[in-house]
């Protein structure tokens, strides 16, 4: 499900006006929050993924990755179990909690040209996580290309 937020301002002038669940309800409150009020911007519409929705899954935490050269081919697939001191993983200093990474994707590029995309999953076992992780980066490729 997805949620969006109608905010306006910038800085310590941002404030959210409101949020729905409903598209057609979020593009009528952006237009009256753009006609009313101050802060001097219009509004806008930020879209974000109820994570809420998300049953807890039992199992392991992975991280799947693909990697595309520069004509868009699949050059490598990983699958990886990722480990967790006290329930939290450390990634540059960052920490997070396990129950927080599930069905986050990352995107990076390196030195030789080449994208990788990171989905990290929670399953059962590292089959289940690579198929789940490859759905997850082929939606998320295909959103961002527009289909």
């Amino acid at each position: 499900m997805k949620i969006y937020v109608i905010s306006k301002g910038e800085y310590s002038w941002y404030h959210i006006y409101a949020a729905t669940t409903d598209k057609r309800r979020a593009e009528f409150l952006r237009d009256m929050a753009s006609t009313t009020g101050s802060y001097g911007t219009e509004a806008r519409i930020e879209e974000f993924d109820d994570y809420a929705e998300l049953t807890p899954i039992k199992g392991e935490l992975y991280e799947v990755m693909i990697c595309y050269d520069r004509k868009g081919r699949q050059t490598d697939l990983y699958c990886s179990k990722e480990s967790f001191v006290d329930n939290e993983y450390i990634e540059e200093g960052i920490r997070y909690k396990e129950e927080n990474l599930h069905g986050r994707i990352d995107e990076g590029k390196s030195s030789t040209g080449e994208v990788y995309y990171s989905a990290f999953v929670v399953a059962e076992s590292e089959e289940k996580a690579e198929k789940i992780g490859i759905d997850m980066i082929q939606k998320y490729r295909a959103e961002k290309m527009g289909l």
